[in-house]
């Protein structure tokens, strides 16, 4: 039977590498393999969080930085947190998303973003989040009749 369950695929910027989710020690972990045409193509242990699952990773153009969506198998809450591209080791942005945004998207040079919860305590409105990294915000609710949000083109870009 199946041992592995790999998800979430997403291409680094110069299409060397592929960081996806995989099923590793009870928990969803990222992977990376390098897909340059060099053999063997052996997957390898990007990052873990001990109790999360790591879904849907999100590469920044030029590499050096990888945003991804963490839920809490213990709580449920999801948050997003960040990555260096090349060694995995966590990173703390100035300005973080949300608590409880999902779905990062990294755009252009310096914008993220994600789709949370927004308004008054209890709300079940989606709103998309763009936000430059260095704290800038816009913020848009839109109806779950749109359904998913597939790209957010940055202001001047």
């Amino acid at each position: 039977g199946i041992t592995e369950v790999n998800q979430d695929p997403a291409w680094s910027p110069d299409g060397t590498r592929l960081l996806f989710s995989r099923q590793g020690s009870g928990q969803l972990e990222l992977w990376t393999v390098r897909v340059d045409g060099a053999l063997p193509a052996t997957p390898t242990p990007f990052l873990a969080v001990a109790g999360h699952d790591l879904r849907n990773p999100s590469w920044h153009r030029d590499g050096n930085l990888v945003a991804f969506q963490a839920r809490d198998g213990m709580t449920g809450s999801v948050r997003v947190l960040f990555a260096a591209g090349e060694t995995g080791a966590l990173v703390h942005p100035l300005f973080p998303p949300p608590e409880g945004a999902t779905r990062p998207a990294l755009i252009g040079g310096d914008w993220i973003g994600v789709v949370a919860l927004e308004g008054m305590p209890g709300s079940t409105v989606p709103t998309l989040h763009v936000r430059q990294l260095n704290g800038l915000r816009i913020s848009v609710p839109f109806p779950t009749w749109m359904g998913r949000v597939v790209a957010v083109a940055a202001p001047g870009g």
